[in-house]
């Protein structure tokens, strides 16, 4: 019976179909599956519902809240119905069945989303699963909800998440504050047997971000010591062994402390080699602060990191020196250069402004990757590297709009339209990324709309190729 049903669903794609049309209809399925699931157990907690004012007998049924501030009582015996139906544990079906009515009665925004297949159910369970463990009330939970709104279905699941602690952060700072502890307060280091191998282990923790960092330059220390003395490896495997030299702190010190330089090569003929670290390197952040926000409850975004409390940023740091980088604001897109090469002033510019790579719901930090002429740069040609012919791209993104027939136009200045080989197009801007592929019924797109979504985007006065002509490669 149940291969029959599976048969049946499969029925639902057409099987003649190209395959990036098959996919979207399998997402299509499955995100109707999720928000089919999510009314199911809604509906079913809904029946067992309980009046708050009702009388019950202690020895006989009774009422509990499954979910958090906000929620309704239900019977005491639903999640066992979810349990026995999924072949799930009590535990299990009680935590869905939480999750969902929690969706419901404090995060509108995120069970809509869920609704019209934009974000995957175990991901909105996850959303209550943290004002949960917060211990958000309800107005607070629909404040973070409705703040998050605009971004939901718009950007990757990374960039969701921070703009989601950096409500919560705004909204409830203390929440953050009391989590933090309970966090720091479950730090541990341990280590274990890999099955397949005895003489292998593994080793596993949850320590301070800015003990991992030092831990982590201390390694690439040590293991470039390892590499002068002429121990042969990968660099991973190098590391490794460097964490056992760690046993030994005379050992750690001889190596830390003698400066060497590898033999001579005919790739390295003046030996030249790196010089060791005798202390803490300098920790590099690149914070975004707003001069409104230096309080004890101010809100700062850390690149890499995301959202934090100002009085965090030490702790990411720990006790060692800290180089403070100003961030330029980006300006105007007046500075133009006529050579291939990138001004920092430029790039610096670029980066501010999109902060992110502009391939579609990309999360990839905008500073870690390529700066791409939109527009190719043709030798002998004025004015073509400027902030509003630029984008952050990586390598392989990159190389799929040289190489690969993905084509990338930018009407306006950090706003970019991507058409692939198969006819997919992605609009991707500040607010994130919106499928604007034709012909695809959860969009309810025309050719029309599209073509005027595309003139709103340019700027008056500028002469730009609508995104089916033309060509645009790095």
């Amino acid at each position: 019976m149940a291969t029959g049903r599976i048969e049946h669903v499969i029925e639902l794609v057409e099987r003649g179909a190209p395959a990036v049309q098959r996919l979207r209809q399998v997402a299509a399925l499955r995100a109707a599956l999720d928000a089919a699931e999510a009314q199911a157990i809604l509906d079913l907690a809904t029946e067992a519902a309980w009046d708050e004012t009702a009388e019950f007998d202690v020895v006989g049924t009774r009422p509990v809240r499954i979910g958090s501030d906000g929620t309704r009582l239900v019977d005491e015996f639903v999640p066992l119905e979810l349990a026995a139906l999924h072949g799930c544990s009590v535990a299990t079906a009680t935590w869905m069945i939480g999750d969902v009515v929690n969706l419901h009665a404090r995060h509108p925004a995120v069970r809509e989303a869920v609704q019209r297949g934009s974000l995957p159910l175990w991901r909105a369970r996850q959303v209550a699963q943290y004002a949960s463990a917060l211990d958000l009330s309800m107005v607070e939970a629909r404040a973070v909800d409705e703040r998050i709104r605009p971004a939901i279905g718009r950007v990757q699941w990374k960039r969701l998440w921070w703009l989601l602690r950096a409500a919560v952060l705004q909204l409830a700072p203390d929440r953050i504050r009391a989590l933090n502890e309970r966090s720091r307060a479950a730090r541990f280091v341990r280590t274990g047997a890999v099955t397949d191998d005895p003489a292998v282990s593994f080793l596993s923790g949850r320590v301070d971000t800015a003990d991992a960092v030092g831990f982590d330059n201390l390694l690439d220390d040590l293991a470039d010591a390892l590499a002068v003395e002429g121990d042969c490896g990968t660099r991973d495997q190098l590391r490794a062994r460097a964490l056992g030299v760690l046993a030994d702190p005379a050992r750690v010190v001889e190596l830390l402390q003698t400066e060497r330089s590898p033999a001579p090569t005919a790739a390295n003929p003046t030996g030249a080699g790196r010089h060791l670290h005798r202390r803490r390197p300098a920790t590099r952040l690149y914070i975004h602060l707003a001069a409104d926000q230096l309080g004890a409850d101010g809100l700062a975004r850390v690149e890499g990191r995301g959202p934090v409390l100002v009085e965090e940023i030490r702790q990411l740091t720990g006790g060692g020196p800290v180089r403070v980088t100003p961030v330029v604001h980006a300006g105007t897109g007046e500075r133009v250069v006529d050579g291939y090469e990138i001004p920092s002033a430029i790039r610096a510019e670029v980066v501010e402004r999109d902060r992110f790579e502009v391939f579609p719901f990309s999360s990839s930090d905008a500073r870690s990757t390529d700066l791409d002429h939109t527009v190719a740069y043709r030798a002998g040609v004025a004015g073509q590297t400027r902030a509003d012919n630029l984008g952050p791209l990586g390598r392989r993104s990159h190389r799929a709009k040289t190489h690969g027939g993905w084509r990338l136009y930018q009407p306006c200045p950090g706003t970019f339209w991507w058409r692939t080989p198969r006819d997919q197009v992605y609009r991707v801007g500040p607010g994130g990324t919106r499928d604007l592929t034709l012909d695809v019924p959860a969009h309810n797109l025309s050719g029309a709309e599209q073509l005027m979504l595309w003139q709103i985007d340019r700027r008056s006065g500028e002469d730009a190729d609508p995104p089916g002509e033309g060509t645009s490669a790095a």
